[in-house]
């Protein structure tokens, strides 16, 4: 939504197109690299807080 609004501006401004540019290539970067992760995590299994090995003192403290 921020990159088509400033390209409008910028289309509606007239002669400022090198602004939209350089503001939409870091915009672009960003959500590239969020999507890279969410990608490359999505065939990893969550670990669950029970699936974490507790040691004896604790398993005793939580039993009381």
């Amino acid at each position: 939504m921020v990159n088509g609004f400033i390209w409008l501006q910028a289309i509606a401004i007239g002669g400022g197109m090198e602004y939209a540019y350089w503001v939409t290539i870091p915009w672009a970067i960003g959500p590239a690299i969020h999507a890279l992760a969410y990608i490359s995590n999505r065939g990893k299994e969550e670990r669950l807080p029970e699936d974490i090995p507790v040691d004896e003192a604790t398993k005793e403290l939580q039993h009381h």
